[in-house]
């Protein structure tokens, strides 16, 4: 693959002239990828260091999340404000737009999947605790699932985004946001169709369905089955914590992806304003950037919040 060869004659295009001020949308971009970069190094530094964390089974896949959002705040962001900044993909070259195709599909499909993962293993941690009784049982349900749901997006992206012979006559439009957005691999009808319903559809429908049932099988077993205190009050923090991961990310996601159907599926109508799309992309990175504050409020406070009361000074 030729990486070099490049299109001059995509600088004469106009672009994208989004109705928020560039400016705004890279302030934002910045100030939310600084802080979320160190929420998460901050998370990852309690996750590893506090034994009684790191051991929690319930804990593994939501330091997954936090690892691949953080991917998102180190390789991903920092593309889109230079280019809120600039107005251009700097520097100009087929391979940033290549690690930025990588980069932004790789990180963000395996937080989706993660989340997804995390939203169905919450049932069986929380209703199927005998699953996970040895540590066979526990390798075979738990960390297998998840260090392959961990690995398979970025060599499905490798293969996808860096081994097709498209990007020899690609056409890298580099006044466009990601290099015109799709990847060359988009124009293959049978793998794009598969990103898109593996990646994007499936992922979000568990997660919608899995968090549905947990929130409803919750209720059922406090209030209805056992009315046990004890019991609801262990499991409290685990629904609550991938609850409220899942219920940002369906917010922030799903309007990009039902976006993103109806334009497959040639249902999406003429006069909609395309500047929509920028705006939907947008999104979904606020929502990765978003979701280090959540699992933090969801660690228990004495592992954060007591210990930032005590150093405040007395008044």
């Amino acid at each position: 693959m030729d990486l070099n060869k490049t299109d001059n004659s995509s600088y004469n295009d106009t672009g994208y002239q989004m109705l928020i001020s560039s400016s705004i949308v890279f302030w934002t971009y910045l100030i939310l990828d600084i802080s979320s970069t160190i929420c998460s190094f901050f998370l990852l530094y309690q996750f590893i260091s506090r034994r009684i964390l790191h051991r929690a089974i319930n804990n593994h896949t939501i330091i997954a999340i936090t690892f691949s959002s953080l991917g998102t705040n180190l390789l991903d962001v920092p593309f889109s404000i230079t280019y809120a900044h600039l107005g251009i993909v700097w520097p100009p070259t087929p391979i940033v737009c290549v690690i930025w195709w990588f980069a932004s599909n790789a990180n963000f499909t395996t937080t989706n999947i993660l989340i997804a993962w995390g939203s169905f293993e919450r049932h069986i941690l929380i209703f199927h605790e005998k699953w996970l009784s040895t540590k066979k049982k526990r390798w075979l349900i738990h960390y297998a699932p998840l260090i392959f749901f961990m690995l398979y997006p970025f060599i499905f992206y490798v293969a996808a985004v860096f081994i097709p012979s498209c990007n020899d006559s690609f056409i890298f439009d580099y006044i466009q946001p990601v290099c015109g957005w799709m990847p060359c691999y988009a124009s293959k009808t049978p793998i794009v169709m598969y990103d898109i319903s593996t990646h994007g559809i499936l992922p979000n429908i568990v997660i919608a369905i899995c968090s549905i049932a947990l929130l409803i099988r919750v209720i059922w077993h406090k209030h209805i089955r056992y009315r046990q205190q004890v019991k609801w009050k262990k499991y409290r923090k685990l629904t609550i914590q991938m609850l409220s991961l899942s219920i940002v990310f369906l917010i922030f996601n799903l309007p990009y992806l039902i976006y993103v159907i109806l334009e497959y599926g040639n249902i999406l109508p003429t006069n909609i304003d395309p500047e929509i799309y920028n705006y939907l992309i947008i999104l979904t990175d606020f929502c990765i950037l978003l979701l280090p504050f959540i699992t933090l409020l969801s660690l228990p406070s004495e592992f954060w919040l007591k210990k930032w009361r005590h150093r405040l000074p007395m008044s």
